[in-house]
């Protein structure tokens, strides 16, 4: 469960194109959607629902963000708490498993989320 973010994400980031990928025993561990920008900035992002303070990867999905990461893939891991949104790295998905929200986000939306900021960190 997602909390809806897919949605959202699609919603209000609309000049992106968003493909929802569905792998299962194909490629264990891929994020849930793949963007792209005008101008070719691209990458993937998992999408999560908090559980309290936990979010729940499963071992193929840190994997795959971790070595996506490594190589210089652009890969995140958005997390929705009640109306909270909180956007991470994907090479910081082994610390979000064992930490949960008490990681430091790379941001964090309460309320009201910036669409604008959240763009710019997909894109930066």
């Amino acid at each position: 469960m997602d909390g809806f973010l897919r949605q959202r994400f699609r919603q209000n980031l609309r000049e992106a194109q968003w493909t929802s990928i569905e792998t299962g025993a194909t490629a264990a561990g891929v994020p849930d959607s793949e963007f792209i920008f005008p101008g070719g900035c691209q990458g993937w992002i998992e999408f999560k629902r908090a559980y309290g303070s936990r979010v729940r990867l499963r071992p193929e999905q840190v994997g795959w963000l971790l070595t996506r990461s490594r190589m210089g893939g652009r890969c995140f891991v958005a997390v929705r708490s009640e109306e909270d949104l909180y956007l991470y790295f994907g090479g910081w998905a082994d610390s979000l498993l064992e930490m949960g929200l008490k990681l430091s986000p790379t941001g964090r939306w309460s309320g009201r989320w910036d669409w604008r900021e959240v763009r710019g960190i997909l894109t930066r």
